[in-house]
């Protein structure tokens, strides 16, 4: 698993995650998906989930057009 925040990236294992989670960091497998995002992070991860979503239908969109 991985601890992501902002342009750092650390390969952690199951004992340090609370301790990465207590920094901010969001916790991600090694194929990016995300396991458990921090208390302090100041975006609710479900709107950033949405954003991206509309994101994704908006470049297919665009795609088709």
């Amino acid at each position: 698993m991985k601890a992501v925040k902002e342009n750092k990236v650390y390969k952690i294992i199951e004992a340090q995650k609370a301790s990465y989670l207590a920094q901010g960091y969001t916790i991600t497998d090694d194929k990016g998906k995300v396991i458990e995002v921090s208390p302090k992070t100041t975006v609710k991860y479900s709107e950033y989930e949405a954003v991206v979503e509309e994101n994704k239908k908006l470049k297919a969109a665009a795609k088709k057009s």
